[in-house]
């Protein structure tokens, strides 16, 4: 079974494995309102391809989660969504991508009960000193999402994407460790 980071009555965030890799997980990627604001509008997903880019991710040092919601009436648990780290070891940093794919499951608060757990194991076990996250200007949701998560997003790049025709900009946002200014004294003590 895969390894648990995260689990409550509500949620839970497992390794993503061969199990998650279904037509329905295809249907979320293909769906254009769900990839609205995402990169993956570009493509035309199959499970063959999905399948590729889960064993590149097995190989990478890049971490790949599935977000799976509790039935309330049994202990099954539904896959809902994905969320995607993409780890620079060298210099300790992290950016975080998330897909919730089951619309029923929007606006719910899951991306940032994830987004918040997931940058705790960061911090905590795999020594991350940044975490940063970026999306579409036009994209609200993940911008407030931000805002909760106290990342202070700000414009990065203005025309970065172009999506449906209009222009919007990256909006980048970022956390950095709350251990870092112990860690700061500590090497400032060093030198």
């Amino acid at each position: 079974m895969s390894e648990i980071y995260f689990e409550n009555d509500q949620l839970r965030i497992i390794d993503f494995s061969p199990q998650h890799l279904t037509e329905k997980y295809v249907a979320w990627l293909n769906d254009p309102v769900a990839v609205k604001y995402s990169e993956q509008r570009h493509f035309s997903h199959t499970l063959a391809s999905c399948q590729n880019y889960y064993e590149e991710q097995s190989q990478s040092d890049d971490l790949f989660f599935a977000l799976e919601a509790r039935n309330n009436y049994s202990d099954k648990y539904r896959h809902i969504g994905n969320l995607g780290i993409s780890i620079d070891a060298m210099n300790e940093y992290a950016d975080i991508s998330i897909l919730i794919g089951e619309k029923d499951f929007w606006g719910r608060g899951i991306g940032l009960l994830a987004i918040k757990n997931l940058s705790n194991y960061l911090f905590k076990k795999k020594r991350i000193n940044l975490i940063s996250c970026g999306t579409a200007s036009l994209n609200l949701g993940m911008i407030r999402l931000m805002e909760k998560l106290g990342m202070n997003p700000c414009v990065i790049f203005p025309k970065r994407f172009l999506i449906n025709g209009h222009w919007a900009d990256l909006v980048q946002g970022f956390l950095l460790n709350p251990e870092d200014g112990k860690n700061s004294k500590k090497i400032k003590q060093q030198q």
